[in-house]
């Protein structure tokens, strides 16, 4: 499988890749999947009243993933 970004273009971060900065979209298994790959399984709860916040280990996780990330692409 070849990493790409399977949100360009359909994210907050666009706009800034479109001007040629680095940019990561951060979302919940939404644009997860290849065309040739099963469908992602998004989150039904996606921009509802019903979202809420469940795993405080699982969110420092990610936000730990995001700073290492956006530390690599500034140096």
């Amino acid at each position: 499988r070849t990493a790409s970004d399977l949100a360009i273009n359909r994210a907050d971060h666009a706009a800034f890749q479109q001007q040629g900065w680095g940019a990561i979209p951060g979302s919940e298994h939404f644009f997860g999947n290849l065309p040739a790959e099963p469908a992602a399984d998004p989150n039904p709860n996606y921009h509802m009243p019903s979202d809420t916040f469940v795993d405080l280990d699982y969110a420092r996780d990610i936000t730990c993933a995001f700073a290492k990330a956006i530390k690599d692409m500034a140096v």
